[in-house]
């Protein structure tokens, strides 16, 4: 344990600013992190969208603790502070001690500051550090922000109380019963009872992470009518199709960190369930991502702008957006049409940034190109990063699929979208 004095020397500080809107902050990379430093993030996501809330999830900390038990803080520790529209400072969280349970802190304003604080005392075996994500909060309206210890900590975590509350709320978009939609998170359940004709897709997303472990628990019949698919979905467009047994329990443990799983039948199963864990290694090649998986009803057509709201998209990004058919309507399509896409490109028109489109074949039809394909490639290889309102893009299908992926320099406006039900 360490001793909570006066420092023999002064700390080095090192700060970092950063405006995403989703990220990962890990410290240290690796090993133990150093003594005698004042390290401090400023997350300031104002500029592009002064309404957002952000969601702060502390997924992990191994930092050292003071032997005193009044203040075990005092030594090293992670501090949080929220700051307000005219740039007051208020702490918000203060960590030590070791865990690996979750620390949420919802409903954030769109600014923070994230400060690491050691003494000068190196504690062998000690101080592995933190790892923290944050991103747009679930809650949609802003409140006012709170802390307090979680409701169930680990023994040997140490939060200092404060004169608000932080409670540990449900996890967000990781549990669904219905046809399709959005799971986000380190793991996550689907329930499904099929009937005639489903074409259902998830969209499954675990933050930051590399491999994601998939589970048929729940197997529904032996009829070759009713599948699982599960496609890996990469940056560079690339697909890789693992297809799920439907007669036993199995599992099996994919690269990539984000997935579109595909459910259809032509008969009445007994209904399945799967779920998906991340496992522990990280992927810090994809920072940020903005999902969307909408059903496409009759009578509502609806335009889409990407990103939402007036900024630019983000640098390292990797985005799905889903557009499917009502299952009430098995003989509907869903048409899609791209009115505008502005990316950055190259002095010669090489394209950094693009778009990849992918449609989601009739259950009877067969991909000349491709046949036993459900999902097949609209565009070519190396994406589309140009579509001018004179020459809009046109596509149908019972399903359309858009991956939008950027690369680490440069942003533009992105693309505007316009869906209907034919």
């Amino acid at each position: 344990m360490g001793r909570a004095i006066k420092p023999a020397c002064t700390p080095q500080p090192t700060t970092t600013h950063i405006a995403n809107c989703n990220g990962l902050i890990r410290y240290p990379v690796e090993g133990e992190y150093e003594p005698n430093r004042v390290t401090t993030w400023l997350v300031k996501t104002s500029t592009s969208n002064p309404d957002l809330e952000l969601d702060v999830v502390v997924q992990g900390v191994d930092i050292e603790e003071c032997e005193n038990t009044e203040n075990p803080c005092l030594c090293d520790a992670l501090i949080l502070y929220e700051i307000s529209p005219i740039g007051v400072l208020r702490e918000n969280l203060r960590l030590c001690g070791s865990s690996q349970d979750d620390v949420v802190v919802s409903g954030l304003p769109p600014n923070f500051i994230l400060a690491f604080f050691t003494d000068y005392i190196d504690v062998p075996g000690v101080g592995t550090g933190f790892e923290v994500i944050y991103r747009p909060s679930s809650n949609g309206t802003r409140t006012s922000t709170t802390t307090e210890e979680p409701t169930t900590p680990s023994p040997s975590t140490t939060t200092e109380p404060s004169s608000s509350t932080t409670t540990r709320p449900p996890p967000s978009s990781n549990y669904t019963t219905q046809c399709g939609g959005l799971l986000s998170g380190v793991s996550g359940l689907s329930l499904m009872k099929p009937s005639r004709n489903e074409r259902c897709i998830w969209t499954v997303r675990t933050p930051y992470r590399a491999r994601i472990k998939f589970n048929m628990i729940e197997p529904t019949t032996n009829d070759p009518d009713n599948n699982v698919r599960i496609y890996m979905v990469y940056s560079n467009g690339n697909l890789h199709e693992y297809t799920f047994p439907m007669h036993r329990p199995s599992e099996v443990t994919l690269n990539g960190t984000m997935a579109w799983v595909l459910f259809q039948s032509n008969s009445t199963g007994n209904g399945f369930a799967f779920n998906f864990t991340a496992e522990p290694q990280y992927d810090n090649s994809i920072l940020a991502y903005e999902d969307r998986n909408t059903v496409v009803n009759d009578g509502d057509p609806a335009f889409h702008k990407f990103p939402e709201g007036d900024g630019l998209y983000r640098n390292l990004e990797m985005s799905s957006l889903v557009f499917m058919r009502p299952t009430s309507m098995p003989e509907s399509q869903v048409e899609v049409t791209i009115t505008s896409l502005q990316t950055q490109r190259g002095e010669r028109g090489e394209c950094f940034d693009v778009i990849h489109v992918y449609r989601l074949l009739d259950y009877n039809s067969e991909d000349v190109f491709n046949p036993g394909a459900h999902i097949t490639k609209l565009t070519p290889d190396a994406g589309v990063c140009e579509v001018l309102p004179s020459y809009p893009y046109y596509m149908k299908a019972h399903g359309i699929l858009i991956l939008f992926s950027s690369d680490a320099q440069g942003r533009s406006e992105g693309m505007q979208l316009y869906a209907n039900l034919v």
